[in-house]
């Protein structure tokens, strides 16, 4: 915040130690600090690119004939690391404990995924 002393032609600049998210809206950045609108604007960005993996998760889980578990392991790695370096500290407790849940679980059927196609090998030979 800056404020004007016209009188004297010098101006006191206040800053505030406030958490908030940044974004740029037609080469305007935005910051916003109302926790309500917050998780709703961070819901509305992670949320599309975070269905898309879990889409593809569930039909590489649905389908028997594609072997990349380890690719799909990859991506919900990063898709974790960029959950808590650019959203996590915005969210409240409860909202980052359903997102790793989720995760977890993802994590689990993959890895489920990946015993079972090693013991149906090994039992092959």
């Amino acid at each position: 915040m800056l404020k004007l002393d016209k009188s004297k032609n010098t101006g006191i600049i206040f800053i505030y130690d406030l958490v908030g998210y940044e974004f740029k809206i037609n080469k305007i950045y935005v910051y916003i600090f109302y926790e309500p609108w917050l998780i709703e604007i961070l819901k509305k960005d992670f949320d599309p690119e975070y269905l898309k993996l879990v889409a593809r998760i569930i039909s590489f889980l649905n389908d028997e004939t594609d072997d990349d578990a380890n690719a799909l392991m990859v991506e919900l790695e990063e898709m974790t690391m960029i959950f808590y370096n650019k959203y996590a500290k915005y969210l409240s407790k409860d909202t980052i404990k359903k997102y790793l849940k989720q995760i977890n679980i993802l994590k689990n059927e993959l890895n489920l995924y990946e015993y079972k196609k090693d013991i149906l090998s090994s039992r092959r030979r």
